[in-house]
């Protein structure tokens, strides 16, 4: 039974896969704040290449399944293993320990206050990190997606790790550090059955044209 549902999942790819080209839709799951702080808003570039391509992005923490057709492709922060995906590097993204600028005024930033993750990401290496910076000093506040943390930062609560991506250039924050802090490699992955789909080549084709681009972004060289 489960050898026959794989049979037909597979073909339902493959005929996906042989849909009109660069039209239809294409779905792309990725992690939450990168897909709403850094994809969404650069997205225009898809639709002036290909407007007949209609782009689904979905923003989540858990690994969608693309044998299942959950997705057209992901992009994720650990190398999947499977035997029928095909993955690619396509970018790193760079954390530092960040504080608002009115946060900062007068203060140590040994005694300054520290946000993080909750317990559901404590094995984060980011979290990790902290956990170590911080040499028992407890969090003060806990959140479990970096768009809270960065808009608890903005605010003045405390310090926190951030990606690089979500911070920009901004000269309201303060990056306190940088060196040691764990940095994640971007995975591009795509089933082998639609990865030939034109429309699904064209995005792909895109959207590591945008990380290239945006490189100095990612990493935090700004020079």
């Amino acid at each position: 039974m489960e050898r026959l549902e794989e049979d037909v999942f597979a073909l339902q790819r493959m005929v996906r896969g042989r849909g009109p080209a660069l039209s239809g839709t294409v779905r792309v799951s990725a992690p939450p704040a990168f897909a709403s702080l850094f994809l969404a808003p650069r997205l225009g570039l898809l639709r002036e290449r290909h407007p007949e391509i209609e782009l689904e992005l979905s923003g989540s923490n858990i690994s969608v399944s693309l044998t299942r057709r959950e997705a057209d492709l992901a992009l994720r922060l650990a190398r999947p293993e499977g035997s029928s995906l095909v993955t690619r590097k396509v970018a790193t993204s760079a954390y530092g320990l960040f504080v608002s600028r009115a946060h900062i005024a007068g203060r140590h930033p040994d005694t300054m206050d520290l946000l993080g993750f909750d317990e559901s990401l404590e094995d984060v290496p980011q979290q990790m990190w902290l956990r170590d910076h911080a040499r028992g000093r407890p969090l003060v506040f806990r959140a479990n997606d970096l768009v809270s943390l960065l808009s608890a930062v903005r605010a003045g609560l405390g310090t926190a790790v951030l990606p690089f991506f979500a911070t920009g250039n901004d000269p309201d924050l303060v990056c306190l550090e940088r060196e040691g802090v764990p940095g994640r490699d971007i995975w591009l992955v795509v089933h082998e059955d639609v990865r030939r789909s034109p429309r699904v080549r064209a995005v792909m084709d895109v959207l590591i044209e945008i990380m290239t681009q945006e490189r100095g972004l990612l990493t935090g060289d700004f020079g």
